[in-house]
């Protein structure tokens, strides 16, 4: 059963951030190769497996590759580390932190598919211990409604759980109150 999962979907190699792709794709690679019990068969064969799953565009950066040791080429880590370091340029703290705080919540776009972005985004910006209160900012700074704005200012002892807590909670309740105005029936008043 286990040899029946789905690969991991195509990497794009032509996607304007290759780096998250590329982490994002390795990720569902190492867990494919676990789920189908390939990390019990031969170091070769999972690079064989990668190499295929990455295509023609994938070989071509492969054969680029200068290894330090000969049997490297045939190792899955340093054949994955080689991509990493292929697909992952050095970062610039800086503007991994511009890009962070510029990222708030899109028209349309759920809170908990927002926070999501905002935790992985702020993985790249090293801000330590002080990540838990820099996103709980970027949430009051960034979330789309002003009213629910307004509702996490009124809280002195703001906390990123909290926030999340009353924007989950705004988003909840504008929903239900969409839903409620659009499902009322209407009633006629008959003149007999």
């Amino acid at each position: 059963m286990a040899t029946s999962l789905r690969a991991p979907e195509l990497f794009n190699f032509s996607s304007s951030d290759l780096a998250s792709e590329w982490k994002m794709w390795r990720r569902q690679f190492e867990y494919f190769i676990l789920a189908t019990r390939k990390d019990e068969t031969d170091e070769e064969v999972i690079v064989g497996v990668l190499i295929t799953l990455l295509g023609v565009e994938g070989l071509k950066i492969f054969d680029t590759f200068v290894f330090t040791s000969a049997g490297d080429a045939k190792k899955i880590k340093p054949v994955l580390d080689k991509f990493g370091d292929h697909f992952e340029p050095l970062k610039s703290e800086v503007f991994e932190r511009f890009k962070f705080l510029r990222r708030h919540q899109l028209p349309g776009e759920s809170f908990d598919s927002w926070i999501v972005c905002l935790r992985g985004m702020a993985k790249g910006c090293n801000y330590g211990a002080s990540v838990e209160s820099v996103l709980r900012d970027q949430v009051v700074l960034g979330v789309a409604d002003s009213q629910t704005r307004e509702k996490l200012l009124f809280e002195k002892t703001l906390t990123l759980a909290k926030a999340c807590d009353i924007v989950r909670s705004c988003e909840a309740s504008r929903a239900q109150l969409s839903q409620m105005s659009t499902d009322l029936p209407t009633r006629r008043l008959d003149d007999s």
